[in-house]
């Protein structure tokens, strides 16, 4: 019997998603309001895919001409590199008011915002609460998770 050889972007492409699959069963961050219309248990791989990509297209469009993309070379130190290492606990919470509320979470002398201002030299002024969903902003988590983890840092 011959070997079978297989194509090394449809094994990335599959690796990519039961990775993606993973990170959104365990983290159980796509939680609709409406149970009853998304299955109890981890959403299929079509599912998360579509929340990875919306979140990157989202991204895109409100972070990346400050932040740049994730899989982009820079000189200096990433915010992106263990992203969610750094992050103090619970990390999405906190994920989630930085994003949100970033001005209150300044002027509340949070600890970690002042640590980001001294070693990436930038006063962080987030404050997205009238400008992306929740849903959304449960989109960017995700397309940050699975790319961090990606490679062992980013990917595109």
């Amino acid at each position: 019997m011959a070997a079978k050889h297989f194509n090394l972007d449809s094994v990335k492409s599959i690796l990519f998603s039961i990775q993606l699959f993973v990170i959104v069963a365990c983290c159980g961050c796509l939680n609709n309001s409406d149970k009853d219309s998304v299955n109890a248990s981890a959403p299929n791989p079509p599912y998360a895919l579509e929340h990875y990509e919306n979140g990157k297209n989202v991204f895109r469009k409100h972070c990346a001409a400050c932040h740049g993309m994730p899989y982009m070379q820079i000189d200096g130190p990433s915010i992106f590199d263990k992203l969610f290492d750094r992050l103090p606990n619970p990390q999405k919470k906190y994920f989630n008011r930085f994003v949100m509320e970033g001005k209150a979470l300044r002027q509340s002398g949070d600890t970690y915002q002042r640590h980001l201002e001294e070693v990436y030299l930038v006063s962080s002024m987030h404050d997205y609460r009238d400008k992306i969903t929740e849903m959304e902003l449960e989109e960017i988590f995700v397309y940050l998770k699975v790319t961090n983890l990606s490679n062992g840092k980013r990917s595109n």
